[in-house]
């Protein structure tokens, strides 16, 4: 997208700078030759902007789709974090804490 959007600029750009540049004045066939070319441009032109405008739009709809997805993306992880920690806290308290007495090593060491 940023590809179609670069190129479209650079025509409106060129398109821009050939109706501005000065020409001789000659004939009248050359005359109406120019003017339909000017007009011919001037439409390029104007395709070229809607097509951008359409372009810019429709990236900043999606941006904000994708914005509104990664909001509820991180919502659910951070809910998913909480509902973690909660189990961690349930499964401590229900299961009565791990003492090891001496080892039977220790046992045999100390043993005279």
């Amino acid at each position: 997208m940023d590809q179609c959007q670069a190129e479209a600029i650079r025509m409106v750009a060129a398109a821009k700078r050939e109706a501005s540049a000065p020409r001789a004045a000659g004939t009248g066939a050359n005359q109406l030759a120019f003017l339909q070319l000017q007009q011919a441009r001037s439409e390029f032109e104007a395709d070229a902007e809607a097509v951008l405008a359409d372009v810019a739009a429709d990236f900043q709809t999606k941006s904000i789709k994708y914005e509104y997805q990664i909001a509820d993306l991180e919502n659910a992880v951070a809910e998913a974090e909480d509902q973690h920690r909660r189990l961690e806290v349930r499964m401590a308290s229900a299961v009565p804490p791990l003492v090891f007495g001496p080892s039977a090593a220790q046992a045999a060491v100390q043993a005279p």
